[in-house]
């Protein structure tokens, strides 16, 4: 009497399924990621200002769907003033993996005194809430550079909203750490940053941030063994 053999796929998804591996993942709660840009200036000659902000409730109502956005504005006032932001992001998100690019630069100048003020602002946020319902290990790869009046930072946070206490989080730097999370709910939230706000004169800043941020849930060793053990024995079987 022959026996039938089991596909491959049926051999994997039965061992994982047994193993409780399914349930290893975040469930997304939250999308707050944004893009946002302005400029203003105030001269005798003139006053201008400008605004931009971009999400991805932009694209309908489908949450945590791929997303990015870019743009830039620019503000002359004559030869006494200008301000000019610009940004860009590139996200995705999903349960075992949210991944994201973001560069922000703004800059002004107040270049005499029939000018009071110049202002540029540029933002990408990267920010995502989540739940787990077991203690699990997620990667967290990330470069974050900055200058002058930029700020590129990402933080993990207590709680599916922003504004709870951090637990951890990095600035200016590159990462590549591993942090252990326990049943609960948490933020990830990526930041790339630039505020110039002139006043005096002649005056003139600038400011670029970037991110580039990988977070990614890292498989229990038990887990991998038995898929690969899995693998092996579908592969027996086709021989």
């Amino acid at each position: 009497m022959k026996h039938r053999l089991a596909p491959a796929a049926v051999v994997l998804s039965t061992l994982a399924a047994s193993a409780g591996i399914a349930s290893a993942q975040a469930t997304l709660l939250n999308d707050l990621r944004e893009l946002s840009l302005e400029v203003q200036i105030n001269a005798d000659n003139g006053a201008d200002q400008q605004q931009v902000e971009y999400f991805p409730s932009d694209l309908g109502d489908d949450p945590f769907l791929d997303w990015g956005a870019s743009d830039g504005l620019i503000t002359l006032g004559g030869f006494s003033a200008s301000a000019r932001a610009s940004g860009a992001s590139d996200t995705t998100v999903s349960s075992t993996l949210i991944t994201g690019t973001a560069e922000a630069t703004g800059s002004a100048a107040v270049l005499d005194e029939t000018a009071s003020d110049a202002f540029a602002l540029s933002r990408a946020f990267l920010t995502v809430g989540f739940s787990i319902d077991s203690t699990q290990q997620w990667l967290v790869d990330a470069e974050l550079t900055d200058n002058n009046a930029g700020v590129a930072r990402l933080a993990i946070s207590d709680g599916a909203k922003p504004g709870g206490a951090e637990l951890v989080s990095w600035a200016d730097a590159s990462v590549n750490e591993v942090v252990t999370l326990g049943p609960g709910s948490y933020t990830l939230s990526a930041r790339a940053e630039v505020i110039v706000s002139l006043f005096a004169s002649p005056s003139s800043d600038m400011g670029i941030a970037n991110f580039d941020v990988r977070f990614g849930l890292v498989p229990a060793p038990g887990s991998v063994a038995l898929l690969a053990g899995a693998g092996l024995l579908a592969r027996r079987r086709r021989a």
